[in-house]
């Protein structure tokens, strides 16, 4: 796939160097147990990159239960030393055209703060044809926390 790096759905023995990765991309890490699950029970709404055994990236999502033909891009992350090759694009790209019989929205939370991925997903949106919104989802009253950032959730489709 160009630049190298080749793209492909996870298997369950990628759980482990995933959960890694999530920690050096900085992306807000949560339990091995999940990054397992992730790579095994949802394998097919998921992709990585990896140049040669490594991991570079990793698309996390699955389909939500109460919108139909709706896939939930969940985490997006690349590794410092694999950016500026298009991979979170590319992996996107292959995930919705390997799902493109099932699904007609793709939909994530960014917070506004985050231009990167907010380019992203509006770069994608624009090959696909399709259309984006953002609006706010979840706001910082919902959080524990009170140095919470409002996330939006993004929404692009419908896919053709």
């Amino acid at each position: 796939m160009g630049h190298g790096a080749s793209i492909r759905h996870p298997k369950l023995e990628d759980g482990g160097a995933v959960w890694k990765l999530v920690k050096e991309t900085g992306l807000a890490q949560n339990s091995p147990y999940i990054y397992l699950l992730m790579c095994d029970q949802f394998a097919s709404t998921c992709a990585v990159a990896e140049l040669g055994d490594q991991l570079q990236g990793i698309a996390l999502g699955f389909y939500l239960p109460d919108k139909e033909q709706t896939l939930f891009l969940w985490q997006i992350g690349i590794l410092g030393t694999a950016r500026g090759r298009r991979l979170a694009s590319r992996m996107l790209l292959w995930l919705l055209e390997q799902k493109k019989q099932e699904m007609k929205f793709l939909e994530a939370t960014v917070t506004p703060s985050n231009t990167a991925s907010r380019r992203l997903f509006h770069s994608v949106a624009r090959e696909m044809g399709a259309e984006i919104t953002e609006e706010p989802y979840l706001t910082p009253d919902l959080y524990p926390t009170p140095e919470a950032e409002t996330d939006l959730l993004l929404r692009i489709g419908p896919l053709t």
